[in-house]
């Protein structure tokens, strides 16, 4: 009796194109991609008026620290480093949104290093679904093959994974 075939993705009753990402491709707008690009522009929006005035401060002070130390040759290199520790603190301000949302960001990069891992099962026949809407979330991963149904929810923890058997 000959193994049985696997259904092509596109046959599957609970995938729909326009919700996951199915097979193969260089995608990578998985949820918390999205949901961390939103979050971000939503945070830039609302400080926008903070972000002038953070800058103008920023910048008197650098420039302050510049002229500063012309005039005071002592404390030149103090003062330039308050001018560059200003600047480096508005650009931070600037770039980096609360780490609520960095958390988001964290989560896509997760998903993305599952998602690549997982292409090998594609090259052994496994049909690979990501980024499937469940409810109040989404499922991050469904692998199909001769092993069986897997859903993987991945996360992006530090540390390191030990398997220890014991005899």
């Amino acid at each position: 009796m000959p193994p049985p075939t696997l259904p092509k993705p596109r046959e599957l009753p609970f995938v729909k194109a326009s919700s996951c990402y199915v097979g193969r491709g260089k995608r990578r707008w998985f949820s918390s991609q999205r949901k961390y690009d939103e979050l971000s522009r939503s945070w830039r929006r609302r400080n926008r008026k903070l972000f002038p005035v953070l800058a103008l401060i920023c910048g008197a002070l650098l420039l302050a620290s510049f002229v500063a130390a012309q005039h005071w040759m002592g404390g030149a290199w103090w003062l330039q480093l308050v001018g560059g520790a200003a600047f480096a603190f508005w650009l931070l301000a600037r770039i980096s949104p609360p780490g609520w949302i960095e958390n988001w960001q964290y989560g896509a990069w997760g998903e993305h290093a599952t998602a690549k891992v997982l292409r090998e099962l594609q090259r052994h026949g496994w049909i690979v679904i990501h980024d499937l809407p469940a409810g109040r979330g989404n499922v991050d991963h469904i692998a199909i093959g001769p092993g069986g149904v897997y859903v993987l929810d991945s996360k992006r923890l530090g540390g390191s994974v030990r398997v220890v058997t014991t005899a």
